[in-house]
């Protein structure tokens, strides 16, 4: 009796002596094989020159994934059913999904933001009706800062999902400003007088040349458009100073800006 017994123990031991063995095996290895992932992933990113804003999450989230089904690996491999697991974590997986939905837009949006990269840092942009510099690129928002050194918040799913001009990626942006002269006014003197105008000022680009057309026949005035070329980022103060050294260039040359003029016509009655 005291052999059977002894042999029925022994072979539970080695039974789940194995088991476990293999287990610590499983666990070992792919802890391990987890790590070479983790590392090729991230040298991946790198290699793609994704920002790291979003490298170090994105890891970060790969290798809970992995280590989470490593887990269930081993417990498979001990004999432990992993059916409840899987049904507790889609339930909470589904929980956290619907608590922060939006926040979750925000992320993907932050990702596609960085993966696609339609701006980087440091350009000028005009998005969700606010123009300004990127200063941030966030997972869940975007900071742009004003010329007014103003700081505007932007969520990144917002941002993604809605129409973004980037002003800085072609180097150069061209300024409409209107202007409107008397129809006595020469006109190439009137040009003259303009371009150089334009020509005079640092933020005005030489190349390409500022071009100074005629954009309507007006009821009382030649309606001009001055159209020089600048960085997106002085296209504001740059309007500003060129409307003001308009005026008293015009005024030096005996040029006039006209303004519509009233004619009062009184009838008399017989």
């Amino acid at each position: 009796m005291d052999k059977l017994l002894n042999s029925v123990v022994i072979d539970r031991l080695l039974q789940y002596g194995t088991t476990m063995i293999g287990g610590i095996l499983v666990l070992f290895v792919g802890w391990y094989i987890i790590s070479l992932g983790v590392k090729s992933f991230r040298h991946f990113l790198h290699k793609r020159e994704i920002d790291q804003t979003l490298v170090t999450p994105a890891t970060a989230i790969l290798s809970t994934l992995l280590k989470i089904a490593l887990f269930l690996a081993v417990a498979s491999t001990l004999g432990i059913q992993t059916t409840s697991f899987l049904a507790v974590l889609s339930a909470a997986g589904l929980a956290v999904g619907l608590a922060l939905q939006g926040s979750l837009s925000n992320l993907a949006g932050g990702a596609l933001l960085l993966v696609l990269r339609p701006i980087k840092v440091g350009e000028f942009i005009d998005a969700q009706g606010s123009q300004g510099f990127v200063r941030e690129i966030n997972l869940f928002q975007t900071l742009l800062e004003t010329n007014d050194k103003a700081f505007i918040y932007i969520p990144n799913g917002e941002l993604a999902n809605h129409k973004i001009i980037n002003l800085s990626r072609s180097g150069a942006y061209r300024l409409n400003i209107p202007l409107g002269v008397s129809y006595n006014a020469n006109l190439e003197q009137t040009r003259q007088v303009l371009i150089n105008v334009m020509l005079q000022n640092p933020l005005v680009l030489q190349t390409p040349e500022p071009k100074l057309v005629v954009s309507a026949l007006g009821d009382s005035s030649v309606n001009l458009l001055m159209r020089p070329w600048c960085y997106a980022a002085d296209a504001k103060p740059l309007e500003v100073q060129l409307l003001e050294a308009a005026k008293i260039a015009l005024d030096e040359a005996g040029i006039e800006i006209p303004y519509p003029h009233q004619i009062t016509i009184e009838r008399k009655l017989n």
